[in-house]
């Protein structure tokens, strides 16, 4: 494992890591408890006192913790606040360092939360005329997260007070990394990316084998190791060639034994439970063929009409493989955005295709075109993120949002709601399936590559030795 690897292996899933850190957000958690507990004991010392039955140890620990801001400017701190101190001054720079907000922009992980204004100090949001330019600027002045004397402000933040952390743990990572390293890391960033290790195998949809879950890590680390190479492989038309480390990632790519179909079936198919499930209609139909006015066909992967707008629904499924090298090439240089935008580059491809232009352009068109694409590791594109927003909105509406209100579906302790659920079945769909065809692909190479030392079996099989001497004889 490189550097970069190990960094982005060590971090927590909310910015594309794959277990939860400790040593990343320790700072945070201690500050936190610290927090927790002196508010307890504020809190209880003060309803004491009110009742003039507070002890006296009590009354000098709330003192101490009121004088901290004098007893800081007189340097006559103890260990622990001195310790509290250097914790604070790491949270708050990591919270207001403007690459870490740029890192909160780029994620999708975190819904609209993730891109939201940081919080500025009021009045301190003002608009300036750029020289030159005639434009107005928005600046922002972020106000400390946290502070010493007050840290009461800190109870029930843990999570807020490791984001900036986890953000420059993050980016230590992956600006040691190569490029196709920080591909695979902005992948992570994504909607929906990574949701398989994450999942409880509990339900027969989350759950998968030790292969299949081996195939899906190593898929979103981006490694290579499952293979030694050279490798011999038996690639479609009865082609062979031999993968060297620099040309393995083919095998995430391998048309072979239907890997280019099965993921997007499965999806596809998901898709077409989630929009009845979650009352968005009554039933659904996939690969339906469509035909504009002026002839054209087009084979759609998921239709439906809406019942409160009559309107007819096309969701068009597809997979983008972040590991090939189309995908490498396009993206590896285009920063945090590299992955968004081969995913939106995709949806616009879907939109632009001719027949569904002519569809959607003909005259008293009542239609909706909604491409759905997602990574090969579940990260989801702009349009499916919309698209499954308002599907949970409907599902609010229909009273189906708590799974409990789902009867039909099993689910576990962490999809207790229709958004969970969902996420972590589309991205398991589309991950654990590739992952499932890509370990075949494999399998079927190391069996083709076995040493062989006695003839085989005839080709066809319907065929048997002992007809085959009765037609010998005959003849």
């Amino acid at each position: 494992l490189t550097a970069a690897t190990q960094g982005r292996a060590l971090l927590a899933m909310r910015y594309g890591g794959v277990v939860p850190g400790a040593a990343t957000t320790a700072p945070a958690q201690h500050v936190s408890s610290v927090a927790a507990v002196e508010y307890f004991i504020s809190e209880i010392g003060a309803a004491l006192k009110r009742r003039g039955t507070e002890p006296s140890a009590l009354r000098r620990v709330r003192e101490r913790i009121q004088a901290r801001e004098a007893n800081a400017a007189q340097g006559t701190l103890t260990p622990l606040e001195a310790c509290l101190v250097s914790e604070i001054e790491l949270i708050n720079t990591a919270h207001t360092d403007p690459e870490v907000r740029g890192l909160r922009l780029s994620s999708t992980r975190g819904g609209d939360e993730s891109r939201r204004l940081p919080v500025a100090t009021a009045g301190e949001v003002h608009r300036t005329e750029a020289e030159g330019g005639g434009e107005a600027v928005a600046t922002v002045q972020q106000v400390p997260l946290i502070a010493f004397n007050d840290l009461s402000s800190a109870v029930g933040k843990s999570r807020l007070l490791c984001e900036g952390l986890w953000g420059r743990a993050f980016l230590s990572a992956y600006n040691c990394a190569n490029d196709g390293e920080r591909l695979r890391m902005a992948e992570g960033l994504g909607k929906g990316a990574g949701l398989a290790l994450l999942a409880v195998p509990m339900v027969e949809a989350f759950t998968f084998t030790q292969a299949q879950f081996q195939r899906i890590l190593s898929n979103y680390l981006g490694l290579e190791g499952a293979i030694s190479v050279p490798h011999t492989h038996h690639c479609g038309g009865g082609v062979t060639r031999v993968l060297t480390q620099g040309t393995a990632n083919h095998l995430q790519v391998c048309p072979v034994l239907g890997r280019n179909s099965a993921p997007h079936d499965a999806v596809r198919d998901a898709l077409s439970h989630l929009v009845v499930q979650n009352g968005v209609t009554d039933a659904a139909v996939v690969e339906t063929r469509l035909t504009a006015a002026d002839g054209g066909t087009f084979d759609a992967d998921v239709v439906f009409f809406d019942p409160s707008s009559r309107a007819r629904v096309i969701l068009e499924v597809s997979i983008v493989t972040i590991g090939s090298d189309t995908s490498l090439g396009r993206g590896a240089r285009a920063g945090l955005d590299g992955v968004n935008a081969q995913l939106r580059a995709r949806e616009d491809e879907k939109r632009n295709h001719s027949v569904v232009r002519r569809l959607l352009n003909e005259a008293g068109n009542n239609t909706i075109f909604t491409p759905i694409v997602m990574s090969a590791c579940g990260a989801m594109g702009p349009s499916m993120v919309a698209f499954l927003k308002e599907v949970y909105g409907r599902a609010k509406e229909a009273d189906k949002f708590l799974m409990s209100r789902q009867p039909a579906l099993k689910h576990s302790w962490n999809t207790m709601v229709a958004s969970s659920f969902w996420d972590m079945r589309l991205s398991i769909a589309c991950a654990a399936t590739d992952a499932e065809y890509q370990n075949r692909i494999i399998l079927h190479d190391n069996t083709l590559n076995l040493p062989v030392v006695a003839q085989q079996p005839h080709p066809d099989p319907n065929y048997a030795p002992h007809t085959a001497a009765r037609r010998v004889a005959g003849a």
